[in-house]
């Protein structure tokens, strides 16, 4: 009896590995998967808060298909490039998620494709791409203060997300919305007064997490899960999710419900401006006078142009589920960020109304389809109406666009 058992079992266990060394071979043959995730490269920094790895490199499937994402060895997702002055043209851009662009490959990103399209007109012309996923305007600045102006650009582009920068910008929105949160620990925030003092980023601590998470990812079961096709459609996210929840502990009590936190952060879509984003918006005029002095300080000219995110561009946006935004595709906070752009003289290059016409009158997808981010042709036409802007603006000459930068 006992031997018929073990036969059973056995046969079992036989089959069972058998099915899944099939599905294995067939998943494999089907799909694969993107390694890791963009966050995965955020590396701890004492003043920035956090930066891309330098060298770093990985495969991300923003739309459907893998591409490869490398960042140069200075930390940035660019080519390889060497500080110092040069008798050529250049142009810095500052931004977040949307010019980092993790959702298209680096030739389709819009820096890259800005360059493309003034080349033919600025010939050595260089736009050197400083966008890092989740910075605010402050970090920004701070990575102009640090890494841009070393270039010594004569235009410095600031791309200017509305969803999330004022939020990013406040310490009173991100205490708000997320109690303990490590980003208001790790992220440096314009401190309240006259003067212009940064809070201190608490580098020390950031070290730790990142290191701990560096250790997860040498764990068996993470190491299983990007080699296995199959463990990874089916358990390596819900247990690494599991495990890093034991290892980080209990997690303050939140103060706002799930709903609440949702609708906070799209009260910046608003029909009017709510008292918190009204400071929040401050605080960004504050960062952005900041940033101007030193632009101009430096003999270059500061430009700001609108990020359209899908909830204002899209006929029908994902993600709002049951929220209601009468004003989304024309939300009254840019009417306070165009007034003050206006009176320091920063000239503003508005994308929205080119994306909503694109999305509403040909139908055509401006984001990828796993990802509220810009995809190839939404950095193609946001390249394309920024270079337009610039021409308009005499920053830049007029002439025709490149060939191989139309939208793809």
């Amino acid at each position: 009896m006992r031997s018929e058992r073990l036969a059973t079992f056995l046969l079992l266990l036989v089959s069972t590995t058998l099915a899944l060394l099939v599905a294995e071979i067939v998943l494999r043959n089907v799909r694969d998967f993107a390694a890791d995730e963009p966050g995965e490269y955020l590396v701890p920094h004492p003043i920035l808060g956090w930066h891309l790895q330098p060298g770093a490199h990985y495969k991300a499937e923003p739309d459907g298909k893998l591409i490869e994402i490398t960042y140069n060895k200075r930390g940035w997702r660019d080519i390889e490039r060497t500080p110092g002055p040069s008798d050529d043209p250049r142009i810095v851009v500052l931004g977040d998620s949307f010019m980092e662009g993790f959702t298209v490959t680096l030739e389709q990103d819009f820096a890259q494709v800005l360059q493309a399209q003034l080349r033919p007109r600025m010939p050595g012309l260089d736009v050197i791409n400083l966008g890092v996923s989740g910075y605010g305007t402050l970090q920004e600045l701070l990575a102009y203060r640090l890494e841009g102006k070393l270039y010594e650009p004569d235009l410095v582009l600031l791309a200017f997300y509305l969803h999330n920068d004022p939020r990013d910008n406040s310490l009173e929105i991100e205490t708000l919305r997320k109690p303990g949160s490590e980003k208001a620990r790790n992220r440096p925030f314009l401190l309240p007064g006259d003067g212009f003092q940064i809070s201190v980023v608490e580098a020390d601590r950031a070290q730790e997490r990142y290191e701990a998470a560096l250790a997860r990812r040498h764990s068996w079961w993470w190491r299983l899960g990007h080699v296995s096709r199959l463990w990874r459609l089916t358990g390596a996210e819900w247990i690494d999710s599991a495990l890093r929840s034991l290892e980080e502990g209990p997690k303050p009590e939140d103060t706002l419900t799930r709903a609440q936190r949702h609708a906070l952060e799209l009260e910046i879509f608003a029909c009017q401006v709510t008292p918190i984003y009204q400071r929040a918006l401050a605080i960004t005029f504050r960062i952005l006078t900041k940033l101007q002095q030193e632009v101009e300080a430096n003999g270059a000219k500061l430009v700001v142009f609108t990020v359209p995110s899908e909830i204002e561009a899209s006929p029908a946006p994902r993600g709002l589920g049951e929220t209601e935004l009468p004003c989304r595709q024309d939300p009254p906070a840019y009417v306070p960020l165009k007034a003050f752009l206006a009176r320091q003289g920063i000239p503003l290059i508005d994308l929205l109304p080119a994306f909503q016409r694109t999305m509403r009158e040909t139908g055509t997808q401006l984001f990828a389809q796993g990802d509220a981010h810009w995809n190839a042709k939404g950095h193609a036409l946001a390249a394309r109406e920024v270079r337009k802007g610039l021409e308009a603006l005499g920053l830049v000459p007029a002439g025709p666009a490149a060939a191989a930068a139309k939208p793809a």
